[in-house]
């Protein structure tokens, strides 16, 4: 029986080791013990409604003004809601959007929000959906409006009086008296109540103390 040299056999075993061993190429790397990085908290979506840019506004022309508006109006500081009288007794609760018409000076910021109690009932809405989606999110209980150039004399012909007519559109998902709080930077804020559908609620307009 022949048998081979020590050199090959060692050389033998050394190659079957080397072919049964890992493959450390194929192998994963270990994967470093990281510590999860902390998640940053979402911010607040802001609940006012921005109206860029008076982009809404018109100068009301001669006649536009019903006959009588100065008795169907309320005025809170520098802004004051038309025909509060229809508004009063004819609206539509549920997911319509109603527009209201406000009268706003230019060279203004203005801010206008819906007492926190009330907002589940009385809210501002985007301008261009006809019906309220159904989603929370789309309703805020303020709506800022930006600064609006000056009127020019010549365009200034209503009896407005140098104001802007602003179209504001609300979802009225129950009939309330509802306090509105006006403010415009660097002047205490004014509130009165408006009755969207409830009929008569009455209340003076009042600073609000900070």
């Amino acid at each position: 029986m022949r048998s081979l040299p020590l050199a090959a056999m060692l050389t033998a075993g050394l190659l079957a080791a080397c072919d049964d061993a890992p493959d450390r190429a194929s192998q994963p790397e270990p994967r470093p013990s990281v510590r999860p990085a902390e998640v940053a908290a979402a911010p607040e979506p802001d609940p006012t409604l921005e109206l860029p840019a008076c982009e809404s506004a018109t100068v009301p022309e001669r006649g536009w003004l019903a006959a009588g508006w100065r008795r169907d109006n309320i005025r809170i500081g520098p802004v004051t809601v038309l025909y509060t009288r229809r508004l009063a007794k004819n609206v539509r609760t549920g997911h319509a959007v109603r527009k209201i018409m406000v009268l706003i000076p230019p060279l203004r910021e203005l801010t206008i929000e819906i007492a926190p109690q009330f907002a589940r009932r009385v809210a501002f809405v985007e301008p261009t959906p006809s019906v309220w989606s159904g989603y929370a999110a789309d309703l805020h209980p303020a709506l800022r409006v930006k600064n609006c150039p000056p009127i020019p004399p010549e365009l200034d012909t209503s009896a407005a009086g140098n104001r802007y007519a602003l179209p504001l559109f609300m979802v009225i998902r129950r009939r309330s008296c509802v306090p509105l709080t006006v403010t415009r930077d660097g002047n205490p804020a004014h509130r009165k109540v408006i009755s969207f559908g409830a009929g008569a609620c009455g209340a003076a307009a009042a600073p609000v103390q900070p």
